[in-house]
């Protein structure tokens, strides 16, 4: 290449990286492209921003606030104190016009009112509103408005336009100077607060690490489910119960205890966190589907935990003083969940939702209601009948299809021939009898456990009516405690795989495979010596 051509293709490229310059210089200038000394908003401020606004905070009135969520006016209230060395200070609180009984938030209000305090433009964009086009910088239809009085009567509105093309700044302009400049985004947030940002909300919240004493479950369109400790004193030793929780509802019957460890569900239970504000003490509860007859999901939780008795502890002197009485401390979370109320930013579902003590009505995530979605055959101790047989005399079971039957008879010895010394390790004596044939005891209440033993695998429920099962092909359980009552249970085949017995308004199917079991145990037991 000749030196005329490599100097040429020099002279191009300078000319390019020039004109770069320039035009980048010119992008900084107006606030398109960052500069470099102020990339982003925790960046100290540079001597390039200068104050469009500069005011002390007790020197605002009220602000009003427009976008596309809400409308509002903040209003201040100053109040001249003393501290503690006697000097006088203004203090300086806020009410939401309109909801003037509402505890806000002060972390919104301190942001909200440094728009009106310390407003700073980051670059000008144009000298002149009049000469540039404001539909270019969003500002012919402002994201937000911000109009702040002050108490010397000024008044000022802060428009915020779009962000700037690099995704860091926002452009406004001010009503009470001319020109196009660029903010921090965080203007833009604040400006963007709805009502939910503004006030303080206190959810009631379920502690899973607290002792669950009693749960209510309702659902729309289904059976409640609700769930109690057994109360101190309560006896239920009728029954085989190694739970701490009774079911008072769907199921009409003392034996529908709990199964397992309530707490494990207890555990996975959520807490529901806020995502909108709707409407405060709505009159119509109704339309978001959260009225007394109306709403799809309550859920009531009351929890308790052991606290400090005020009592004073008694004297360690006295040696004969009873251990005081445990003090609990009750909590109670009422949630009602309604309708569906679209989806929020991140595409999730969101629903309707209120606590029971109130009508504000909130927007909640849809997956809050998941954890609580259970059917009450999940929380059943699925052993059908479970008699002691501490409190029996006897049973007898009956098959009309093979024309089984079956009796087990129990004789006890006498208390009164039991010696009740401290001394003594005697034990009242029994005797087992079936079918009036003395067998080994062991053997008698293992076959017991067979009888008893038969476990539900699903429920048929009120809604799906009754089921088709066989007559003719009927198991009967009779049951003779020692208090002199008896208690009779049925069984019907349904197929050739289930039987199904009643259980309140509902029937349990239970596998055939442990009937089968319990008629071979019987035969087995009959032939032993």
């Amino acid at each position: 290449m000749s030196k005329g051509k490599k100097l040429a293709l020099f002279g191009g490229v300078l000319l390019v990286l020039i004109a770069a310059v320039v035009v980048i210089a010119i992008l900084q200038s107006q606030g398109i492209m960052p500069t470099g000394e102020e990339s982003s908003e925790e960046s100290s401020v540079g001597t390039e921003t200068e104050y469009l606004l500069q005011y002390d905070e007790t020197e605002i009135e009220t602000i009003e606030v427009q976008n596309a969520a809400a409308s509002y006016t903040l209003v201040s209230q100053l109040t001249e104190t003393e501290d503690s060395s006697g000097n006088a200070e203004t203090e300086q609180t806020w009410t939401l016009q309109g909801y003037e009984d509402w505890e806000l938030t002060s972390s919104s209000i301190e942001n909200l009112t440094s728009v009106g305090s310390s407003l700073r433009a980051v670059s000008t964009v144009a000298a002149s509103t009049g000469s540039v086009d404001l539909e270019n910088f969003g500002l012919d239809d402002p994201y937000a408005e911000v109009t702040i009085h002050y108490t010397d009567g000024t008044e000022v509105t802060v428009y915020v336009g779009n962000e700037t093309p690099d995704g860091v700044y926002r452009y406004a302009m001010l009503s009470d100077r001319d020109g196009v400049f660029t903010v921090y985004k965080s203007v833009a947030t604040y400006a963007g607060y709805d009502l939910t940002n503004l006030r303080s909300i206190t959810i009631e919240q379920i502690n899973v690490e607290e002792e669950l004493t009693y749960l209510l479950l309702e659902q729309k369109d289904s059976r409640p489910i609700e769930i109690s400790m057994w109360e101190d004193g309560e006896t239920h030793e009728g029954i085989y119960d190694t739970s701490a929780f009774k079911m008072l509802q769907p199921y009409d019957w003392y034996a529908a205890v709990v199964s397992g460890d309530v707490g494990d569900m207890f555990a996975e239970y959520t807490s529901v966190s806020v995502e909108k504000l709707v409407e405060s003490e709505a009159e119509d509860l109704d339309q978001y589907g959260l009225g007394e007859e109306s709403f799809e999901h309550h859920v009531k939780l009351t929890t308790r935990v052991e606290v400090e008795s005020d009592t004073e502890e008694s004297s360690s002197e006295d040696s004969s003083a009873e251990e005081a009485e445990p003090v609990y401390e009750y909590h109670t979370v009422d949630y009602y969940f309604g309708t569906s109320a679209g989806t929020n930013e991140d595409g999730e579902e969101l629903i309707y939702f209120r606590e029971g003590d109130s009508n504000d009505v909130y927007t909640v995530v849809a997956s809050s209601l998941d954890c609580f979605d259970f059917e009450p055959f999940d929380y059943l101790q699925k052993l059908v009948f479970i008699y002691n047989i501490q409190e029996l005399d006897g049973f007898k079971v009956t098959g009309t299809a093979e024309g089984q039957s079956y009796e087990g008879r129990i004789l006890r010895q006498d208390e009164s021939e039991v010696s009740s010394t401290e001394e003594s390790s005697a034990e009242r004596l029994e005797v087992y009898y079936l079918n009036d044939q003395l067998v080994d005891g062991s053997a008698f209440r293992t076959q017991y456990q067979k009888v008893i033993g038969v476990m539900m695998d699903y429920e048929i429920t009120p809604e799906e009516g009754t089921p088709d099962y066989d007559e003719n092909d009927k198991i009967t359980m009779e049951y003779y405690f020692s208090d002199g009552t008896t208690h009779t249970v049925e069984f019907y085949r349904l197929n050739e795989f289930y039987y199904v017995t009643p259980w309140g308004d509902s029937w349990m199917a239970c596998n055939a495979s442990q009937i089968d079991l319990m008629w071979e145990g019987f035969a087995n037991l009959e032939a032993s010596e």
